[in-house]
């Protein structure tokens, strides 16, 4: 059970939910809200130089109601020389205010990948997530914070 899309066959995302059935009772549901984004990750010798992404799907949040549908971006810097930088935000509207999600891989470039880890640290927010496409062409991404967590997916 749970939820699950995708978009120009190149990236997907989704939230893994389980329910108390036949297993014994007090046992642990290990996936219980478990967002995830996948898909091919993009050669690191494919990822250019820059770019920004705009979000085109993601998860109903856990943890906080949506009142609308989520907007937000990611953006990527692989300029370092051999190190990238990746921030994201995310908006979450809800019936009395807006819930917004910014984090990013540190102060700090990281070396560049397919992937990356948002910096937990410096932004109280963990997930991550990977490039995938041509050249780049999508992005996907998880957070959690607090009790709020999701999956969003961002395209060129």
């Amino acid at each position: 059970m749970g939820e699950s899309a995708s978009i120009d066959g190149v990236i997907g995302w989704g939230r893994w939910v389980t329910a108390r059935g036949h297993e014994p009772p007090n046992a642990p549901v290990a996936l219980t809200n478990f967002h995830y984004a996948i898909g091919q990750p993009t050669p690191v010798g494919s990822l250019g130089t820059s770019a920004t992404y705009q979000m085109v799907g993601s998860t109903n949040p856990t943890g906080v109601t949506a009142a609308g549908p989520l907007t937000g971006t990611l953006t990527a810097d692989f300029t370092g020389g051999g190190t990238m930088r990746v921030s994201m935000n995310v908006n979450i509207p809800t019936s009395s205010s807006a819930v917004s999600i910014n984090t990013n891989t540190g102060p700090n470039p990281v070396a560049v990948s397919s992937t990356f880890v948002w910096d937990s640290s410096s932004t109280n927010v963990s997930g991550g997530g990977l490039f995938a496409g041509a050249n780049a062409s999508h992005a996907g991404a998880t957070y959690k914070t607090g009790s709020i967590s999701g999956a969003a997916a961002f395209k060129r």
